[in-house]
């Protein structure tokens, strides 16, 4: 027995073709047909959809996805001429690899088969499509005559469009130069072409793009030997790109540079140095010595520059460099230095510093500031550093007296006098310093005294001058005893005194006797309430106070009203407080009031506090 498939419909997409085939610009009219056939033996007679679908595969992101209806359906063995116009896209999204997918019987609306059994998955047609630029580079090379550590050069290029569409947008080229004698990478920039401005535009498919970049090439060693110049298209100096790059069986994005190597021939510089360094073997703070040096050129080749600063040195120790040195001179050189010439600074004056003493170091440094260029040869730009014994001109506070009263009460306020006199050599070199007051029970200044006050001394103090204060201190509440008032001066050694400190306390002859302060005593002299209570019963509470002290009671206080079982606050329900506001003078009263409500506490009588 023979079986046959019997009549169904199989509806196909045929002859999908795109017009223009490539290198759609932005906004451009773009049609694409196919052929929908019914390659089936019976009529499609219901309606269907069929869907454009155009997917940009280099950024994975859709161009277009429309639905088209199909109607009055479709005899078996017939076919159909179908379209659909749009405007190309700008930007990225229209350059890259692109994926046109035309589909029939979208909804599976007709019951479609075949003898291959493919009838339902036959529906489509797809097209893979090219439209990106592809940007090279071309014709690198140095135009500049001279190639030589620290020569300016200029090298140009071409950025080729060897892509079928024109760049959407703009883009940088990277350049970067290594020498590769000393491996280093001593330039990476980049150079940006902006299609917007003024006289430039995007690039054409197969134009091409002159390109230019200047640099110096480094001084020295550094800029001496083989170069290896890179540019690469399409690529920022962190090495990231802008452009969608496609190529037709090859990878577009890895042909975008180009590398020459130029040989940089060595350069002969000037080299400083100094010698014949004279530095005096004493000196004094805050006068002048004289330093004496020679600089010579050990080079043939004379210095470009025509000024530069030699600075003067000094140091606490030998090693000049680190964080002690400091700039106590600086002699500016006028006029170029020939090749293996030398020229003699004498005398040069220069200012010691004030509060250093002892051994110092002081060297001079050629060219301080980098002016001459000298890359490889600095080393020899410093004299070997010369010791001098410095002499600091000093200040010497001394606290020559303290004076104070015999006797006062806890909390009183007293006063206190003292002269500080300047005893030194030399006036103090700062004009302020601060003077703190202690109450001390050994007459030795330590953690255990007690500061009374600090106060600031404003002007310099000349060589046996002295200055006298007298200042108003209020003396600890509670504290009794024997005392001296103690006077610190410069407590927080703001004045140079050549470790002349010693004396920079000073206290009073005799003590001060500080006897207990009067004092407040308020006493409750009466307590008046009902004797019988009703528990949630409000209650006439009043009570009387008086100060049986020798000092005045200072506002506020409270007075508080409690419940208790034993005639203690411990355990105590609180009814009320109330708050004094004025003061209560020695022997004066006054009687509070108080409404509170009775809680219901256990059984048992509740005598007043205690």
């Amino acid at each position: 027995m023979t079986s046959e498939l019997a009549p169904y419909a199989d509806l196909q997409v045929q002859n999908l073709l795109i017009d223009p085939a490539a290198g759609w610009e932005p906004g451009e009219t773009v049609t694409l047909t196919w052929t929908t056939v019914n390659a089936g033996t019976l009529a499609a007679t219901a309606d269907w959809e069929e869907q454009v679908f155009i997917r940009n595969q280099s950024n994975n992101q859709m161009v277009q996805v429309q639905v088209l209806p199909f109607v009055d359906g479709l005899d078996g063995g017939a076919s159909l001429e179908r379209s659909y116009t749009f405007q190309w896209p700008a930007g990225l999204l229209g350059t890259g690899n692109f994926q046109i997918v035309v589909t029939t019987d979208l909804g599976n609306d007709v019951f479609e088969a075949n003898p291959d059994g493919t009838g339902e998955t036959n529906n489509a047609s797809t097209l893979n499509v090219i439209s990106a630029p592809d940007l090279q580079v071309t014709d690198l090379q140095v135009t500049s005559s001279t190639i030589e550590s620290g020569a300016t050069i200029t090298i140009e290029w071409n950025d080729l469009n060897a892509g079928n569409v024109a760049t959407p947008a703009g883009w940088y080229d990277r350049i970067e130069v290594t020498n590769l004698e000393t491996g280093q990478k001593f330039l990476n920039s980049a150079i940006f072409h902006d299609p917007t401005a003024e006289g430039n535009g995007p690039l054409g498919a197969g134009d091409s793009l002159a390109r230019s970049f200047t640099f110096q090439i480094p001084h020295g060693l550094a800029g001496t030997g083989t170069l290896r110049i890179k540019v690469t298209a399409d690529r920022n100096a962190s090495g990231s790109d802008a452009l969608i790059e496609v190529g037709d069986g090859y990878n577009a994005e890895s042909n975008n540079d180009r590398t020459i190597e130029v040989e940089s021939a060595a350069r002969t510089y000037p080299d400083l140095t100094v010698a014949s360094l004279t530095v005096p073997a004493t000196g004094r703070g805050g006068t002048q010595v004289g330093i004496s040096w020679t600089v010579t050129n050990q080079s043939a080749r004379a210095t470009d520059a025509t000024s530069w600063t030699d600075l003067v040195i000094l140091s606490t120790d030998d090693v000049i460099g680190n964080g002690d040195d400091v700039v106590i001179g600086e002699y500016v050189r006028s006029g170029a230095l020939g090749g293996n010439a030398s020229y003699s600074v004498d005398d040069f004056q220069v200012t010691l510093p004030l509060d250093l003493d002892g051994d110092v170091y002081i060297t001079v440094r050629t060219d301080g500031y980098g002016d001459v260029i000298e890359p490889d040869t600095r080393d020899d730009n410093e004299a070997a550093p010369q010791m001098l014994s410095l002499e600091a001109p000093f200040a010497d506070l001394d606290v020559e007296a303290v004076f104070g009263p015999g006797t006062a009460g806890s909390g009183d306020v007293i006063d206190v006098s003292w002269r500080v006199r300047n005893i030194g050599d030399s006036a103090t070199t700062t004009g302020a310093w601060s003077d703190t007051l202690y109450l001390s029970e050994d007459a030795v200044l330590d953690a255990s005294d007690m500061a009374l006050g600090t106060f600031a001394h404003n002007g310099a103090l000349g060589v046996g001058a002295s200055y006298s204060v007298v200042q108003s201190v209020a003396l600890p509440g509670g504290v009794t005893g024997s005392f001296y008032l103690l006077l610190a001066t410069d407590v927080n050694g703001q004045v140079f005194e050549k470790d002349l400190e010693d004396n920079n306390v000073g206290m009073t002859l005799g003590q001060i006797e500080v006897t207990p302060a009067p004092a407040a005593d308020l006493t409750v002299v009466d307590f008046d309430m009902p004797e019988e209570v009703e528990p949630g019963q409000e209650v006439e509470i009043s009570w009387t106070v008086e100060n049986v002290g020798e000092a005045a009671s200072r506002a506020p206080w409270t007075d508080r009203i409690y419940l208790s079982q034993t005639g203690t606050t411990s355990g105590a329900t609180l009814l009320a407080t109330v708050v004094r506001t004025f003061d209560l003078a020695p022997g004066a009263t006054y009687t509070a009031t108080a409404p509170p409500t009775i809680p219901a506490p256990a059984p048992g009588d509740h005598p007043p506090p205690a």
